[in-house]
């Protein structure tokens, strides 16, 4: 059963009381030999098939978003590059006369991934929620002033 916390926002409502939202409560990452232990175990493929299927569907993901495609996988999501500047170098300013960026100063930075509706309603009908018994800390609050 998953659990929450009622964290608290960083700037006051318009009426200058405190506003609190949900915040699920994480117990750590699952990752990708976990997933196909599990589904090797439900399904009769082996978790060496399921590694490789896997390791290639992300290379042809990553190939793809290279090639300057998003990505839309059904009942998963969509995947898009998102571009930014490298350290060193100053955004442009628009104004005449000013250097242009080209495409040496510009690099990968991100990838955005936006959920399926299908994933949010899948996970939606796994998720059943309880009050989680220890209160939420932000992580400056665990630290002292000094």
């Amino acid at each position: 059963m998953a659990e929450y916390n009622m964290q608290e926002l960083n700037l006051p409502g318009e009426d200058g009381k405190r506003i609190l939202y949900p915040r699920m409560k994480l117990y750590g990452q699952v990752d990708l030999e976990t997933i196909t232990e599990k589904i090797a175990y439900a399904s009769s493929f082996t978790r060496g098939d399921i590694i490789g299927l896997m390791q290639a569907v992300t290379d042809e993901i990553a190939y793809q978003m290279g090639q300057g495609y998003s990505v839309k996988i059904d009942n998963l999501g969509v995947f898009t590059p998102a571009l930014g500047l490298r350290q060193d170098r100053e955004r442009e300013t628009g104004e005449e006369g000013d250097t242009k960026r080209n495409a040496a100063s510009i690099c990968l930075k991100d990838i955005h991934f936006k959920a399926d509706k299908e994933l949010l309603y899948r996970t939606a009908r796994q998720c059943h929620l309880k009050r989680s018994a220890d209160k939420f800390q932000r992580s400056s609050q665990m630290f002292s002033p000094q």
